[in-house]
């Protein structure tokens, strides 16, 4: 028998999220954000959400987001959750230095398992490009991570991924064929992090 759904539609509205900070309690000093939530008894309960975030001051404005846009879609929510996630954030300042200029980050999932790419652009004291690619198994007991590729350039130098690498997480955490191509050269390995026995 299948479970109770919710049908239904939440937003929220906040122009100053400085005075949202201070009665939450949390580090926000400034900026507006829009978000709405929409809830459809269909597809084993399925959602929509759309969220818009600008000129989102945290610490005082010492760190200060331009904008951040997140659009996502769900399904089979009361079982084995699938569907798809877009967030793309942009101009990210610390003082006067754009740390971070653009980042786009997407995922899909089909409740078994998920596929997630990112690329990120800024400046942290030289200039960086990062786009990378990563599947993982849900339910999986260890939580087991496949980087199917990377690529980065940090100033002039550039590091790429020579073929999938397999992370393995949780109690042992573990790496497995680690393939670099670095400017210059070439890193490769594997290995674990092993915890010490209790005395």
């Amino acid at each position: 028998m299948a479970g109770p759904t919710v049908d239904g539609r939440m937003t929220v509205t906040a122009s100053d999220l400085g005075r949202v900070g201070a009665l939450a309690g949390v580090p926000l000093s400034g900026g507006s954000l829009d978000a709405e939530v929409t809830l459809q008894p269909r597809n084993g309960q399925s959602a929509r959400l759309t969220l818009t975030g600008r000129d989102v001051a945290i610490d005082g404005g010492a760190t200060v987001i331009a904008s951040v846009d997140v659009t996502g879609t769900g399904r089979n929510l009361m079982a084995r959750p699938a569907g798809s996630l877009r967030a793309e954030v942009g101009g990210v300042r610390q003082g006067d230095e754009t740390v971070l200029a653009s980042a786009l980050v997407t995922g899909e999932s089909d409740g078994s398992a998920a596929r997630v790419a990112a690329t990120l652009e800024g400046e942290a004291g030289v200039p960086y490009r990062v786009a990378a690619e990563a599947s993982l198994a849900l339910g999986a007991q260890p939580l087991r991570i496949t980087l199917a590729s990377l690529d980065a350039e940090l100033a002039d130098a550039t590091v790429a991924l020579d073929r999938p690498t397999l992370i393995t997480l949780g109690s042992r955490p573990r790496v497995e064929d680690l393939a670099l191509r670095v400017e210059g050269g070439r890193i490769t390995g594997g290995g674990s992090w092993i915890r010490p026995l209790s005395t």
